[in-house]
């Protein structure tokens, strides 16, 4: 427990620090209209987990009673069954926020003419990451249940980093709103991805996926 709760706390720490950094430099280049649709966007990317409807937290805690009476099978369908019903309520909800992102842009945020493009390419961008967002919540419950919390921060504090000294490198070269939100997208694409490799190393037989409905 002090062990897992020493990789939370030193990643969570660091990450605050590096915003502290961060969010300066990123107001001065974008201003504060399009820091606040940045700030929007990233804060649909951190919720958006809860959409998964308690699915991650509840394969944690199945995930444990499996492995502890060591029980291959129950271990892959849980794993395989929670990562197919996230990904249906990921798709699902990608599709509706899709469609629903000029309502959004337009009523909701109420944006400026001036903004409107850079608005909804952000929007449509976070739609699409919002499977991405939820199958993750699976790889990490899968190193939860597993207590692999130094792997699980590992890759949290790699997203953390790129998010912020990757906004900030890319407001020094020119760029702006829409690009950092794509790499904010992508930089979830690869943690998530090197998430689900990383599950081999913790348990190479027992923590596959494969298809099928439990």
């Amino acid at each position: 427990l002090a062990r897992n709760s020493f990789y939370n706390l030193a990643t969570q720490i660091a990450l605050m620090a590096l915003g502290v950094w961060a969010i300066p430099k990123i107001v001065h280049g974008l201003a504060d209209e399009r820091f606040g649709l940045l700030s929007l966007v990233w804060a649909f990317l951190g919720y958006f987990s809860l959409l998964d409807l308690g699915v991650s937290r509840a394969a944690t805690k199945f995930l444990v009673d499996s492995i502890v009476r060591d029980r291959a099978d129950e271990i892959r369908s849980i794993v395989s069954t929670s990562l197919q019903l996230t990904l249906l309520i990921g798709i699902a909800v990608s599709v509706a926020l899709w469609m629903l992102t000029p309502w959004i842009v337009n009523s909701v945020f109420s944006v400026g003419p001036a903004l409107q493009r850079d608005a909804s390419v952000s929007m449509y961008w976070t739609a699409c990451a919002l499977p991405i967002v939820l199958l993750s919540g699976i790889a990490r419950a899968v190193q939860m249940a597993y207590q692999r919390f130094d792997i699980m921060n590992m890759l949290q504090g790699a997203l953390g980093t790129t998010q912020w000294v990757g906004s900030v490198a890319l407001i020094a070269m020119g760029f702006g709103l829409t690009e950092i939100v794509a790499l904010s997208v992508a930089a979830r694409v690869v943690t998530t991805a090197a998430s689900f490799w990383s599950l081999r190393k913790i348990s190479p037989h027992r923590a596959s996926i494969r298809l099928g409905w439990d």
